[in-house]
Order: C-alpha cells, then sequence, then structure tokens
C-alpha cells in the first residue's frame, strides 16, 4: 500500500510509458476522493481516504493492455515504466464525466 497526502482540489495520474494509457486517477475535491481506473482486471486495485480525510491509500496491481505496470503491495514493485502527473484542478472543475480516458 502506498500513502498519499490528501490535497484539495489536487489530482494524481498514473500514466503507462509503453502504452500512454491512463491506468488510474484520483481527483480530491471537497473532503472526497473520485477515483477512475482502466478496465483491465479492475478488481486488483483501489484507493481510500483515511477517516481524519489527511492522506489517500492505494493497494494492488495497476495494468495496461500489455500487462502489470505497478504494484503497490507490502513492497512497491515497479514492472513497466510508468509517470506519474499531479497538479491542481481548476477553479471551475465540475465532478461530472467530463474526460476520455482511453
Amino acid at each position: 500500500m502506498t500513502i498519499l497526502p490528501y490535497q484539495d482540489r489536487g489530482y494524481v495520474r498514473f500514466i503507462s510509458d509503453r502504452t500512454g494509457e491512463t491506468l488510474f486517477e484520483i481527483k480530491m475535491l471537497d473532503g472526497a476522493i473520485v477515483i477512475w481506473g482502466s478496465h483491465y482486471r479492475p478488481s486488483e486495485f483501489g484507493a481510500s481516504l483515511a477517516s481524519d480525510g489527511a492522506t489517500v491509500s492505494v493497494a494492488g496491481t495497476l495494468r495496461d493492455r500489455i500487462g502489470p505496470v505497478v504494484i503497490f503491495g507490502e513492497q512497491f514493485s515497479i514492472v513497466a515504466d510508468f509517470r506519474v502527473e499531479s497538479g491542481r484542478l481548476p477553479a471551475d472543475y465540475s465532478p461530472s464525466w467530463s474526460r476520455d480516458h482511453s
């Protein structure tokens, strides 16, 4: 499991370098998290907001269409190259579904 700090109106996105696919995205908004993940074995990963609202936990395996990319478990295992994007959501951001995650 990996622990990330909660940053209101922030986001973290994991992207496969070998395919360019967005694997997993966490948006932090108004004390909650919005999670999106690729459709490759979606039951193998998850994220949760701590009860104090200070951290987000990520656990499981992120996959692209070729296979495993990164594993967040007792050990952090990198299987294929990936990158992480993070930043701030725009002030006028709406959590409605508006982005193509392919």
